[in-house]
Formats: C-alpha cells, sequence, structure tokens
C-alpha cells in the first residue's frame, strides 16, 4: 500500500518507546529518522520489515541526510560521510577549489546587513528613511572600500541613516592586542613626560609603587612627549609586559609593568571611584546612607549588587540607598533589579517562637535615589525610568543617552557580526524610549571626571536629597 509521506510528521502516532523524532525520512527500501533525545541523538536506518540499526555520528545529530541506495550525511563536525544504509558510512575525502572574489563578497556582505535591517529593524517605518534610497547609494558607494576596515566603515555609516542607538559591527578577531593601559591619569609638563595625578588602586602603576607627582618619561626606551603621545607606544600593548622609565624627584628608575586592556582599566577606575564614592556617602550620612554602584546589566553584575544590597539592608543604622547607574551601558537583567526594589509580599511565615515575616520579601524598603547622567544607557535607563515612574526612586544628575533597543545579532561571511535591533521599549503611554532620554527630577551640570576626584557634585546632591527623605520620614512618625 503506497504511503503519503508530505506531512506524515503531523499524523503520526507513537508506537514503541523511541523517542520523538526531529527529522525522518524514505530511503529506497529503508526509514531513517534522528530522535531529539541528546542521549540517542544519532541517526537510525529501520530496512522495511526489519529492527532499527543505529549509524554513529558523533554523538550528535547529523546536520543534514540524503537517503536512497547510498547513504550520505554530512556529520556534526562538518565531514561527509557515505556507505551503503547496512553499513557505517566512511568518510569521503574531496578536494575543492576555492576561489576569491573580494568586491563579491564585500557586496554581499553589505546587501546583507541592508536586507537584515530593512526585515528585521524593530520600527517597520525604520525611522522615516527610504531605505530603498539608500540602499541603493551605499552600494554605489562599495567601489571605494579599499580595505575591510573601510567596508566596515560604510556598513556603520549605512546603519546611521536610520538614527538609532545599537547599531554596530565587531569585526572577526584578528588576533591584535588593544591599546595598553597603565592605571593612572596624567598631565603633560613641559619638559617633556608625563606628570601623574591620580594612580589607580589595583592598576599595573599602583603595583611597582608609583604615585602621584611622579613622571612617565618613557615606554619601551621611547620618549614620551607631544609627537609620541602615550596611547602610541602603547598600541597593541595590552596583556603583555613594557618597560617603564619613571622620574621620582630628581632620580629616574626603569619599572618593569603588565600593561591591561583598557576596557579592565575602565572597570577598575570605576571601582575606585565606587569606593571612593561609599566612604564619602558613610562618612557624611554619619552612617546613615550607603551607597551602590551597579555597572552593568548582566548576570553576574546583577547577582553581585544583590548580594551588596542584602548587606546594606541588614545595617541597623542604614536608613537611605543611594544608587549609581552612571557609566552603567545596559544588558540583560533590569527586571531583576527592578524586582528587588518593587516586589510584593504575597504570604507570611514564621517558625515556631519566631516572628513573622512576608514572602517574597522586599530587598530595599527605604528611600531611594538614583544617580544618572549621559553615560546611563539602554536598561539601565528603563531601570530608572521604572524606579521614577513607580514613585519608588529619586532621579538626580543628567540626562540618559537615550537609546533604549534590544538587539541580536547576525555572521556575516568573513566572521565578523552586526547587531540588529528588533525590540523597540516605550512608555506605557507609548511614547519610544528611543532617542529620548530619561530626565532627572533634580537636574545639574556636570562633567563626568569629576566623579573620579574628590568632589563629586552628582554624589553630593543625591545625598543632600536622601537625606532630606530621611528627615521627612522622621518628622512623620
Amino acid at each position: 500500500m503506497p504511503v503519503d509521506f508530505d506531512g506524515i510528521i503531523w499524523r503520526a502516532e507513537p508506537v514503541s518507546t523511541i523517542r520523538p523524532v526531529v527529522r525522518f525520512g524514505r530511503g529506497a527500501d529503508h526509514l531513517w529518522y534522528v530522535p531529539e533525545s541528546e542521549r540517542d541523538a544519532d541517526l537510525f536506518i529501520q530496512p522495511d520489515g526489519g529492527n532499527p540499526r543505529r549509524v554513529p555520528s558523533g554523538g550528535a545529530p547529523p546536520r543534514a541526510v540524503v537517503s536512497g541506495p547510498i547513504l550520505w550525511m554530512l556529520d556534526r563536525e562538518g565531514r561527509l560521510r557515505s556507505g551503503p544504509p547496512d553499513e557505517a558510512p566512511a568518510t569521503v575525502p574531496f578536494v575543492a577549489a576555492l576561489g576569491r572574489d573580494p568586491a563579491g563578497r564585500d557586496a554581499q556582505m553589505l546587501e546583507e546587513v541592508w536586507r537584515a535591517l530593512r526585515d528585521g529593524f524593530y520600527d517597520p517605518g525604520l525611522h522615516l528613511a527610504n531605505w530603498a534610497a539608500v540602499g541603493e547609494r551605499y552600494r554605489a558607494r562599495l567601489g571605494g572600500c579599499a580595505t575591510r576596515e573601510e567596508l566596515s566603515d560604510l556598513i556603520r555609516m549605512m546603519g546611521g541613516e536610520l538614527n538609532a542607538s545599537h547599531l554596530g559591527e565587531s569585526l572577526a578577531p584578528a588576533g591584535r592586542a588593544g591599546t595598553g593601559w597603565l592605571g593612572a591619569r596624567f598631565a603633560p609638563v613641559r619638559g617633556g613626560g608625563l606628570r601623574i595625578e591620580a594612580v589607580v588602586e589595583g592598576g599595573p602603576l599602583d603595583r611597582v609603587g608609583a604615585t602621584e607627582g611622579d613622571r612617565l618619561l618613557a615606554v619601551e626606551g621611547e620618549s614620551v612627549g607631544n609627537d609620541r603621545p602615550l596611547e602610541a607606544l602603547l598600541h597593541q600593548a595590552a596583556g603583555r609586559s613594557v618597560e617603564l622609565r619613571l622620574a621620582v624627584g630628581r632620580s629616574t628608575r626603569e619599572v618593569r609593568v603588565l600593561a591591561l586592556d583598557r576596557e579592565l582599566g575602565v572597570e577598575l577606575e570605576a571601582e575606585e571611584r565606587a569606593r571612593h564614592c561609599a566612604a564619602e556617602t558613610r562618612q557624611r550620612s554619619d552612617e546613615s546612607c550607603a551607597y551602590l554602584r551597579l555597572g552593568r546589566m548582566d548576570g553576574a553584575a546583577v547577582a553581585r549588587f544583590e548580594r551588596e544590597l542584602d548587606e546594606v539592608a541588614a545595617r541597623p543604622r542604614t536608613r537611605g540607598l543611594l544608587l549609581d547607574l552612571r557609566g552603567n551601558p545596559g544588558g540583560q537583567g533590569h527586571e531583576a533589579v527592578i524586582d528587588l526594589f518593587l516586589r510584593r509580599g504575597l504570604v507570611r511565615q514564621r517558625a515556631r517562637g519566631g516572628n513573622w515575616s512576608t514572602s517574597p520579601a522586599l530587598r530595599w524598603e527605604g528611600p531611594l535615589v538614583v544617580l544618572i547622567d549621559q553615560t546611563t544607557g539602554s536598561a539601565a535607563e528603563l531601570l530608572a525610568e521604572s524606579l521614577r515612574r513607580t514613585g519608588r526612586g529619586t532621579l538626580v544628575g543628567r540626562e540618559t543617552f537615550g537609546g533604549a533597543i534590544s538587539t541580536d545579532e547576525i555572521l556575516l561571511v568573513d566572521g565578523s557580526r552586526v547587531r540588529i535591533p528588533r525590540i523597540g521599549w516605550s512608555t506605557l503611554e507609548g511614547e519610544n524610549i528611543e532617542n529620548r532620554g530619561v530626565k532627572p527630577d533634580i537636574g545639574l551640570e556636570y562633567r563626568f571626571e569629576e566623579g573620579v576626584r574628590e568632589n563629586d557634585p552628582v554624589l553630593r546632591a543625591g545625598l543632600r536629597t536622601l537625606l532630606e527623605h530621611n528627615r521627612r520620614r522622621q518628622e512623620t512618625r
């Protein structure tokens, strides 16, 4: 009796203990299938009227199968294998010529990005851009790209026509190190060299005992000066040992340090600023207020913040909290942080002889002031807007960056990746948060660098606001 295999997967009924299959088909005199179980993730051949036989495929389901008198399959490792259905397929050696067409490759990558943005950008109106005309304009400019970096610039410029955040391209790793970071702030001085204005605790120069007032004279024997800026001397030095010549008073000394990557250096600088802010908050509030920094919205940062928040909540004298979102570029964890401040108790619990407690418990019930500025972006903006909108926190500082879009990535043929903004965020009233920064309740002018120095105007304004909240709260009791 003929079998209608078209759409059979939707009509199939289980007839054995074999787990459901993800793919199957019909050969000349057999069926083949791949179970969905990871334990049984191999190809199975079942001859007509016979029992199924496993065809080992490396412990993972084959990526493609063509079954007939001869079985062909592409295994999980990308190897082509072939053989009769009743034998284990053998690897098929082959040789293929690889042609190079740089112009065609570049045109393909530009077209892929243009199409992905056309079909996947969160706003179907593409922020009012005439996307067909944009594509024609940038295709015409392809001939001027002599290097991969110039093509990357062209792709970024095309994306810029959308006037949206979270657009960009990450080139495939080239095995090159980044610019080195020494862990200090410098100022030029007459006579050459750079004067150390401040040393970051835990940074490379701190580890060799350099202090404020010392001068950096040379890197790897090359003098530091206007014609040889420090960044040029530390180009691709991240992760390797470099020799420095320092002037200490009237003497000089040679030291070797491990130059760090700039991204890690920025985090160390932010951690140092956070320690200073926490100490100043405790001192100026007589330990009645606490300071916490949330530098990112990834899982590790949110988990660390949750632990720190529990420690603050356990201090009997702490009655107010400063939450610093300055420098936070966003991530995926804003909903978890919101929950720490807004969750409502649903039931009560207590042990015999103990006190009642609410579950789930709020992690922080006291007054909250949130510090923001132009470096607060993406999910950190959503967190700030949520805390303000619910009346849970007061925002102090400057208007935020104004970039709130969720993205994923597409992979281009050369291994580079391009971010595609696929999900937009808006207020409950329907106002798009993208390109609209969150405005503070208490605004003031502020330069971000000042937060590293002794005088941090946003911190002090936030602390004044928090102390006033506490005073009013005490008066109403």
